[in-house]
């Protein structure tokens, strides 16, 4: 059944019921948002062979620019439904023109390298006012002429047309970082706050032979199997592996959804989380809160973001009315987002601005451990490069604990302190990031390493050279 899937598994399921009808023409939206690296390449080079034999033309649309580099001939970038830059991908891999889509190339993940984040928009944004330019108040490269005509779409060479007033800009390149830093923080403490120790979950499911669920014979698949970690105080734990390889189950059971056939689960060393969320006590589902991929879908489409925020607050403070309402605002202001947005709903916020009130709903416990499960595959590479700046922020605030499970090994190495590798259940190879990534010992993290799509990144995310 559907959903005892993966998101990823998920994912493979319709792009194969896409694929089963032989189509002329293959619309793509966002199909490897829930895929690991392997899963990744190895749908790239079937969809490359697919389109190469000339039997179906594809259409990818994608917020991950590097699938947009390995699977397309040309790239159309669009911001706030304009193009603003129409090129061929070895173009926007190599010299992008647009400074979106400069922000966009910067913002992918690299070992030993800063990411230049999208500059924070200086006032209301004139997009659909019929004057100046829609990117303007991120632009580094803005001048007075920007806010006051709206630029076209010009021809710069044979086929490649870019939207912008000050063409050519200036290249900004990724810097490598100093050398006695990392662009991650310190645990606080060696002492771990959370413990997994031989932690088994299975489910069961039942065959039929023309027999009542009674009579029916049970049988039971592993989902994970004797699992041990321990998660410092202060310290970002990351959680790799490839798709179904059992990562969201280890935090449904962290948080209390799924209830473990053996082992036990310790928060700072005394309280029992083996129970489920039900049975354990408030003050300790307050200690762990979890932040889920798709934000749309954890928070009520009838409620507010201030309804979102006052059910922690009420329910773990007792705060109401004028208080509630300061607190809500703090939180908001906490994942930079105005006070204004409280009495929106979850339909007028874009994915980004959804998962800041995600992550605030989360903070609103107060917790000692987070628990965040993919919050990053389904944004663009500016936003996802500003929610890993909000969580590294939030640690070095609040000294709490992350679990970070993520398909994505750069964003792992630029965010993690230690990583843990899962295959098929188990756990097959942990410790601290830069060893476990560098100096991969088990084949299967050597594998995930290996499985980069088969295409570079050309100068602008080199040593500086622009």
């Amino acid at each position: 059944h559907s959903h005892r899937l993966s998101g990823g598994q998920q994912q493979r399921c319709v792009l194969a019921l896409a694929l089963a009808g032989e189509p002329s023409v293959l619309i793509l939206d966002e199909p490897t948002s829930g895929l690991d690296t392997a899963t990744t390449r190895a749908l790239v080079a079937h969809l490359q062979h697919i389109r190469q034999s000339g039997r179906m033309a594809i259409v990818c649309i994608s917020h991950d620019i590097r699938l947009i580099g390995a699977l397309c001939d040309r790239a159309l970038v669009m911001f706030r439904g304009e193009i603003v830059e129409d090129c061929s991908t070895d173009l926007l891999m190599s010299h992008p023109r647009h400074p979106y889509s400069q922000a966009l190339v910067n913002a992918v993940p690299r070992p030993n390298r800063t990411v230049i984040p999208l500059s924070p928009a200086n006032g209301a944004s004139l997009a659909g006012s019929g004057q100046g330019c829609s990117f303007a108040p991120h632009c580094r490269f803005r001048i007075a002429s920007c806010a006051e005509h709206r630029p076209v779409l010009t021809t710069v060479s044979e086929r490649d047309r870019v939207r912008c007033l000050r063409h050519p800009v200036p290249t900004l390149a990724a810097k490598p970082l100093p050398a006695t830093a990392d662009g991650r923080g310190r645990a606080d403490s060696e002492v771990p706050m959370l413990v997994v120790d031989g932690l088994t979950v299975a489910y069961e499911q039942a065959r039929f032979f023309g027999r009542t669920l009674r009579q029916g014979i049970r049988d039971r698949r592993f989902a994970l199997t004797d699992v041990s970690i321990a998660v410092r105080a202060g310290s970002i734990f990351g959680i790799a592996g490839q798709s179904g390889s059992g990562k969201s189950t280890l935090l449904r059971t962290l948080s209390g959804q799924l209830r473990p056939q053996r082992g036990r689960i310790l928060l700072d060393g005394t309280h029992d989380l083996t129970r489920q969320a039900g049975d354990r006590p408030l003050q300790i589902t307050q200690c762990l809160q979890m932040i889920w991929q798709n934000p749309l879908k954890a928070l009520n489409p009838r409620a507010t973001v201030l309804d979102a925020l006052a059910a922690p607050l009420r329910l773990y403070f007792r705060l109401d009315g004028k208080a509630l309402r300061q607190r809500a605002a703090e939180l908001l202001e906490d994942v930079q987002l105005p006070a204004d947005f409280l009495s929106r709903y979850p339909s007028q916020l874009s994915g980004g601005e959804a998962q800041r009130v995600a992550i605030a709903r989360a903070c609103a416990a107060r917790p000692t451990v987070f628990l965040c499960d993919e919050i990053t595959s389904a944004l663009d590479m500016s936003v996802q490069a500003a929610i890993l700046s909000l969580i590294r922020d939030l640690r070095n605030k609040t000294g709490a604990a992350f679990v970070f499970v993520s398909h994505d090994l750069g964003t792992l190495r630029s965010l993690a302190d230690d990583l843990a590798v899962v295959d098929q259940g188990r756990i097959v190879e942990q410790g601290p990031v830069t060893q476990v990534l560098d100096r991969p010992g088990h084949p299967y993290t050597q594998a995930l390493i290996a499985a980069r799509l088969p295409r570079s990144f050309a100068p602008i995310l080199s040593d500086a050279r622009a």
